[in-house]
């Protein structure tokens, strides 16, 4: 276990790919509700050429980002490698 895990907590979370994923893709639904896609911004990945265009910030709130994260925790830590 790593420095910063506790007795209760994981040393690491490692999302798997199918997690990642489907959390990109909810993520992406919620930005795709505003104006940010459009726009040439490093919100979007824009200020590197090559970056692929994804909006690198979760629009969907704080309150609504925690409930996903103790539902994951209430879970199991569902869909992430725990080191």
């Amino acid at each position: 276990m790593s420095p910063q895990g506790g007795p209760d907590l994981p040393g690491e979370a490692d999302p798997g790919g199918q997690t990642h994923r489907l959390f990109g893709q909810h993520s992406a639904a919620i930005a795709g509700q505003t104006l940010l896609p459009r726009t040439d911004s490093w919100w979007m990945g824009a200020n590197i050429e090559s970056k692929p265009r994804v909006c690198l910030v979760y629009l969907g709130g704080v309150p609504q980002y925690r409930q996903l994260c103790a539902d994951v925790v209430a879970d199991n830590y569902r869909g992430f490698h725990l080191y």
